[in-house]
């Protein structure tokens, strides 16, 4: 028997750590008293402990792994069943340490391919948005003006010899931004219809009797958008000041 110097009970030796430094090779205190001590240690020596650990892994962890890889071996079924049970017993809490550690193993990497994913997702919705605006208002736009410049060269007896849009001046996306900073209320590329709005030429191009007077009408810059009903009622019409500089460049029409 033997008394324990931190508890002060009288207590079996068995209930004694070995030591090699006292006279009697036992610990002065019990196991019980040495657990709770320890464990008070431990609490107030969390982050000293962790660096030791830390430090004393990477010094060994060759030897580490391949203890663990051994054991889990050699012990298998033992550990399933402890983690049966474990589960068992704290079911939400062991899925919550699976979630922790699939996330540790595998969050950055599922993370960044996720971000990848998105990534080409979200440019390639804007390549189908591109081209479906493209099909739906930007090419109807470019093709009646294609139409209109045929008409306007062989009615006044000359051939096109130029692409509709080295005639305008400029690229579709710039002659559409254009007509958009031109909208007034109520207007989007949706009704740009018959009984919507049209593009229209501010000075006519019935103002124009020659192939330069066409193709300077052409411009990207006469062009404006206009309600349908205001179009029908302007025909043409010239406004005063562009009928002023239109004849002092010589395209007017000496019909006008």
């Amino acid at each position: 028997m033997k008394k324990c110097t931190k508890c002060n009970e009288i207590k079996s030796l068995n209930n004694f750590n070995k030591a090699e430094t006292t006279k009697d090779r036992l610990t002065g205190h019990c196991k019980i008293c040495l657990a709770i001590s320890n464990k008070e240690w431990r609490e107030k020596n969390k982050k000293k402990m962790q660096d030791y650990r830390q430090k004393y892994y990477a010094e060994n962890k060759h030897y580490i792994d391949g203890r663990q890889k051994e054991y889990r071996s050699e012990n298998l079924e033992v550990l399933k069943e402890k983690q049966r049970a474990s589960y068992k017993l704290n079911p939400e809490e062991a899925k919550n340490r699976v979630k922790e550690y699939r996330f540790k193993k595998f969050g950055k990497q599922k993370a960044e391919k996720k971000r990848i994913r998105e990534e080409k997702e979200r440019s390639a919705m804007i390549r189908r948005c591109e081209r479906e605006y493209h099909k739906r208002y930007l090419h109807p736009v470019k093709t009646n003006l294609r139409v209109r410049l045929n008409i306007a060269l062989k009615l006044s007896g000359n051939i096109k010899d130029k692409s509709a849009l080295s005639v305008i001046g400029c690229d579709i996306n710039t002659l559409t931004s254009h007509i958009e900073k031109q909208f007034i209320k109520g207007m989007s590329w949706e009704n740009n219809t018959i009984n919507g709005w049209h593009i229209d030429h501010i000075i006519p191009l019935s103002s124009a009797d020659t192939k330069e007077g066409i193709e300077f009408l052409f411009h990207y810059t006469n062009l404006q958008p206009l309600w349908a009903e205001e179009n029908r009622l302007k025909r043409h019409k010239i406004p005063l000041v562009t009928n002023l500089y239109f004849k002092s460049v010589g395209y007017y029409s000496q019909k006008h």
